[in-house]
């Protein structure tokens, strides 16, 4: 469990009447110091904290006192929204498990619910809410929420009509169903696995879609899009090793949200990645078995809607994105309080940042 978010602050922008409520702490070589904790600060106050502290110039301070003092950041007017999907889709994974037959039923209203919000919400409050730094309980839950989304978001970029949104965003949300047919003793496994066991987590794109035909989907890009997702574009995926011109188009773009999602999550075998490092690999071809045509769409969508969006840097400081460069993806612009920087590899974004200052990230 990681503790409340702490951000790094200059002491000279510490203020008299400023209330503290949470903790005052300062590094120094390596080492956290407290200072104080639920303080209103005076002039005398903030000059002895200067000394206690010196040679360093800043101290951390809760994300929540931060916010409150110096930002306004609210929570994506989609969070709700999002929540809502969650909570659905989790129900939904509730029912498949129990082998309800309502959740065809469940799995439509979802979908429909994901194309109205991709047709009429802000793409970049959508894709704020799925970077935001996440719990790792119920992974299986949120990233076929997230692959949902993302799916739908390049569905919206491709001009499809209601009809082809809709079985794009189906094709997210139920990939990976047939995971609760694979033992979670595999799927949680912290080291790598034996060539056995892999060969069981294969199976269950096999699992999802015969899992699809039992609550009678007859969709077959939907179908064939679970089936083929784990596929590509040099032969090298599974289950049938197919080739380019044998790949669904909608498993072509799964592919890509559902790697997206995965890398931008903690898991328990590796930590995750920001956004930025993402984009900047499937730009530079490192995911060249995806498709070079809908990565480069995907890429253009996340560089335009991120901008805008709060970070969190490597020092723990809380910035405000201006501008994602199309040549440097890697290290945007960003604004630390009056300062505009470009981020570099001494000062860089760890993730996006939705304005909740606690999170799992077990």
């Amino acid at each position: 469990m990681m503790a409340t978010v702490e951000v790094s602050v200059d002491v000279d922008v510490l203020k008299a009447d400023m209330r503290i409520k949470n903790r005052i702490v300062f590094e120094r070589n390596g080492k956290t110091f407290f200072i104080c904790k639920d303080v209103l600060l005076t002039d005398e106050f903030i000059e002895k904290i200067k000394k206690i502290i010196a040679p360093v110039t800043s101290v951390y301070i809760s994300f929540e006192d931060y916010k409150r003092l110096f930002v306004d950041i609210e929570e994506s007017p989609y969070e709700t929204p999002y929540k809502y999907v969650k909570f659905e889709t989790s129900n939904m994974f509730e029912d498949i498990g129990a082998g309800s037959h309502t959740s065809s039923f469940v799995a439509d209203n979802i979908t429909g619910t994901v194309r109205e919000h991709v047709k009429s919400i802000d793409l970049s409050l959508i894709i704020q809410s799925i970077n935001g730094i996440r719990s790792a309980d119920e992974y299986i839950v949120t990233h076929s929420t997230n692959v949902a989304l993302l799916n739908g978001i390049m569905g919206k970029q491709l001009n499809y009509d209601d009809n082809k949104l809709y079985a794009v965003i189906k094709t997210g949300l139920l990939h990976d169903i047939g995971m609760l047919k694979v033992p979670q003793s595999i799927v949680n496994k912290p080291g790598r696995l034996k060539v056995s066991e892999f060969d069981i987590i294969k199976k269950h794109v096999v699992f999802s879609r015969d899992m699809l035909v039992e609550i009678n989907e007859k969709d077959d890009r939907i179908l064939d899009g679970v089936l083929q997702h784990h596929e590509r574009e040099n032969g090298t995926g599974y289950l049938h090793g197919l080739n380019s011109s044998e790949i669904c188009e909608f498993a072509k773009i799964t592919a890509i949200a559902d790697a997206y999602d995965a890398m931008i999550t903690k898991r328990i075998y590796r930590d995750f990645l920001s956004p930025f490092k993402i984009l900047h690999n499937f730009s530079r071809g490192a995911y060249s078995e995806l498709d070079i045509k809908y990565v480069r769409i995907f890429v253009e969508c996340m560089r335009t809607e991120l901008q805008g969006k709060y970070v969190l840097m490597s020092d723990g400081t809380i910035a405000r994105i201006c501008l994602v460069l199309q040549d440097d993806l890697m290290y945007p612009i960003v604004q630390i309080g009056n300062m505009v920087i470009h981020t570099s590899p001494e000062l860089y974004c760890i993730s996006m940042y939705n304005g909740e200052d606690s999170n799992d990230t077990n």
